[in-house]
């Protein structure tokens, strides 16, 4: 904030971190980690979203249709989310 004295640029400047250190994870760090096709547009469609929401809308219809987005997103990737959850669940 005290750099570029915007929240926006904070919030745009951590979902590119969390995005960059991804990529760099699955395909430098831990190899094994396989990443697919559709978790890269996953995280492409975020960054855009994101960006979107932050910068043409309002605060309130921003989160609405950021919160629309996750639970397309949640949707999508039901199976997945499912998976994970049995799996807590048995550890």
């Amino acid at each position: 904030y005290l750099v570029t004295n915007s929240m926006t640029s904070i919030a745009l400047a951590t979902t590119f971190s969390y995005v960059f250190w991804y990529i760099y994870s699955t395909n430098v760090e831990y190899k094994y980690l396989k990443s697919s096709l559709k978790e890269y547009i996953l995280l492409i469609s975020h960054f855009i979203v994101f960006y979107i929401t932050a910068n043409l809308f309002s605060n309130y219809i921003g989160a609405i249709v950021y919160l629309i987005y996750v639970v397309v997103i949640l949707f999508a990737f039901r199976n997945d989310l499912f998976k994970i959850v049995e799996y807590a669940k048995n550890k």
